[in-house]
């Protein structure tokens, strides 16, 4: 059967995902993955079963949430020229960001997707909370939280405060944006949480699709979070590290049970 809710094997407490096919024992209540309850030997170098998520779908769903209301206030408001209105004037940069958020969640999503020996997970809610995380990738050098940023102008870390004593700032476009670095740190704390005293090392990223960087900038870091163009960041997430394979298939499964895609994807079939 397809199971409703995730679930560990009784036999080799391989992590299942909800939605994946295996045996159900309704009197033990007890689930058992499709190798063992045909006999066969767990490949511990296989890749982990991942819920299907899609990237920037959170984001998608809010900028449609956000378009339809402002589309019913104005048809409310003006029920005869309402059509009008909305064809001749533009939406909010506040609904209109989430639309270009989901699209920058998508193209780096597919990126990370095309990475071999990288197990990526994508639009991934963050367990007792209504927060989700971008995409979570698995490597061989630990385990990356993502904060994909689609943002325009120039993006740098500046020294501030007296003689620039004070610790780096971040900057886009000339505005300080250091409350992103903040965000990922919060991301980072909750995947630690999870994962408890695992000596894998949990790293946070921030990578900007689109915007402005120096003539040969490099990826910098800003209080203990990478910043990165989509290039530098899939470059190092392919770099070889510390875990080994078995190691990076337990975690992604771990994450995988532990990080349920933020929004529900409709069955196959489903229209």
């Amino acid at each position: 059967m397809r199971l409703r809710y995730s679930g560990v094997c009784l036999k080799c407490a391989t992590a299942l995902s909800a939605g994946v096919e295996a045996w159900w024992d309704p009197q033990l209540k007890t689930v058992t993955c499709l190798p063992c309850a045909n006999g066969e030997p767990r490949d511990p170098f296989a890749v982990p079963q991942i819920s299907s998520s899609n990237p920037g779908a959170s984001a998608q769903r809010e900028y449609e949430r956000r378009s339809t209301r402002r589309e019913a206030e104005v048809r409310s408001d003006h029920p005869v020229l309402g059509g009008l209105i909305l064809a001749t004037t533009v939406e909010p940069n506040s609904t209109t960001a989430w639309s270009k958020g989901a699209q920058g969640e998508r193209r780096l999503g597919a990126r990370l997707d095309g990475l071999p020996n990288v197990v990526a997970m994508h639009d991934r809610r963050i367990p007792h909370s209504r927060a989700n995380v971008d995409h979570l990738a698995v490597t061989a050098s630990g385990v990356w939280v993502i904060d994909a940023k689609q943002y325009k102008g120039r993006i740098e870390r500046r020294q501030t405060g007296f003689m620039g004593t004070d610790p780096s700032r971040l900057f886009v476009g000339g505005r300080d944006r250091s409350k992103l670095i903040d965000g990922v740190r919060r991301q980072v704390d909750a995947v630690r949480q999870v994962l408890g005293d695992s000596e894998v090392r949990i790293s946070g990223a921030l990578c900007f699709i689109g915007g402005e960087w120096p003539l040969l900038a490099q990826a910098f870091t800003v209080d203990g979070v990478a910043v990165h163009c989509p290039k530098s960041l899939c470059r190092t997430l392919g770099r070889e590290g510390p875990v080994r394979r078995s190691a990076r298939v337990d975690l992604a499964g771990l994450l995988n049970a532990k990080f349920r895609p933020a929004v529900r994807q409709a069955p196959e079939g489903a229209s």
